[in-house]
């Protein structure tokens, strides 16, 4: 095996490499070939020279008789004579080396919901070597997140949970689109389950979100006591029921068994010497009819009153081209950023100077392939 070690530069520099150990930050020294600890005054003992190999790379080889394990790689552009502790910081990668070749290994997982892929970015930047794969990882990932705050929504198809205080005549507009069905339709509230408090505490309440049922007393000395019961641990009404009855001076009493997960949000109820009721869904599946092109959902039947439960699917399943090319754009705009002297802020050829950004930034055209995807809301609400 040769050249492990791999960096794009565009220009002539002198370029190196330094190795460190993930577990301790020991680091590599090639004149004792050895790991040792780090010091600033045998900075020059570290450094592993990179070859030019023509076209904007450098390579250098890995050291064969490292012990095997998990390292960062951090290459450099060398500024003095020798390796200094100023020298600019170009890059940096995951490597494990077996004892014989060298994997990339990431401890940055791609998130499944990312707008592109690491294979489409590394074919984007004509890009074949792995030793970036973790920095792509990671802008791919940002980058992901950064579109879709300024798009107000999430592309990827997946389930959601939405709920309304009461149904409206002109019918619920779901929040995320394309929708691609609905799995629920739930209305009204009836008695789930009640709690109460029978303690000295001067103050004791329940509430209900999205997760979780809280519990919550505050003592004659002032002291809160808080029980999160959430619904992952607690799925059903019963073991929910169950884990109230264990808590000191609650009890609780089940009304119906169902997903927990389908109690109706509620803010802090009184439940000092009082029963708190706890609702869910009067009406599983009402029926209903859905206008595909608005993501507009209307109630069949007689008019519900009280809150309503939609459970549904919606996103897409593949990444519109021009989400994906936005995307692609600006990972490897950061990319490109990235490896330049980010204290140089202007570069002249001959008589031509020019401003360098310094932040990856959407131009007029990327927000024009973005606009039909944005959720923007209707009436300012």
């Amino acid at each position: 095996m040769a050249n492990e070690l791999e960096i794009s530069y565009q220009g002539v520099a002198s370029l190196y490499a330094v190795i460190r150990r993930h577990d301790d930050a020991y680091v590599w020294s090639v004149t004792r070939t050895t790991l040792e600890t780090w010091a600033d005054s045998t900075l020059d003992d570290y450094d592993i020279v990179m070859t030019d190999s023509g076209g904007d790379v450098y390579h250098a080889n890995w050291p064969p008789t490292m012990t095997a394990g998990q390292y960062r790689v951090l290459y450099y552009r060398r500024d003095g004579a020798l390796p200094g502790t100023s020298d600019l910081l170009l890059a940096t990668n995951d490597i494990y080396w077996d004892g014989q070749t060298t994997t990339s290994q990431s401890t940055v997982n791609l998130d499944p919901n990312a707008l592109t892929s690491l294979e489409s970015i590394k074919r984007f930047l004509r890009l074949t070597q792995s030793g970036d794969d973790t920095l792509l990882v990671e802008l791919i990932n940002q980058t992901t997140d950064r579109i879709e705050r300024i798009c107000g929504r999430q592309f990827k198809q997946r389930t959601y949970r939405q709920r309304y205080h009461d149904a409206s005549r002109t019918g619920l507009v779901l929040e995320h689109f394309p929708v691609a069905q609905i799995h629920r339709v739930s209305i009204g509230a009836t008695a789930a389950m009640t709690a109460i408090y029978s303690g000295s505490a001067i103050r004791a309440d329940v509430r209900v979100n999205e997760s979780a049922v809280i519990l919550r007393s505050i003592s004659a000395a002032g002291t809160v006591s808080t029980h999160t019961l959430d619904f992952e641990t607690y799925p059903t009404m019963s073991t929910l029921v169950a884990a109230v009855d264990t808590q000191v001076d609650w009890s609780a009493t089940l009304t119906r068994d169902a997903p927990s997960a389908d109690l109706h949000f509620s803010t802090a109820a009184d439940a000092r010497g009082r029963t708190v009721w706890l609702s869910y869904p009067q009406e599983e599946d009402a029926a209903c009819h859905l206008d595909f092109a608005t993501g507009t959902l209307h109630l069949s039947g007689p008019w519900a009153v009280g809150p309503v439960l939609v459970e549904y699917e919606a996103g897409f399943l593949v990444i519109p081209d021009d989400v994906v090319l936005v995307a692609n754009e600006l990972v490897a705009q950061a990319y490109h950023l990235g490896r330049r002297d980010t204290s140089v802020d202007r570069e002249k050829i001959g008589d031509y100077s020019y401003a360098l950004s310094g932040l990856a930034s959407l131009s007029d055209a990327q927000l024009v392939r973005l606009r039909p995807y944005m959720n923007i809301p209707l009436g300012g609400i």
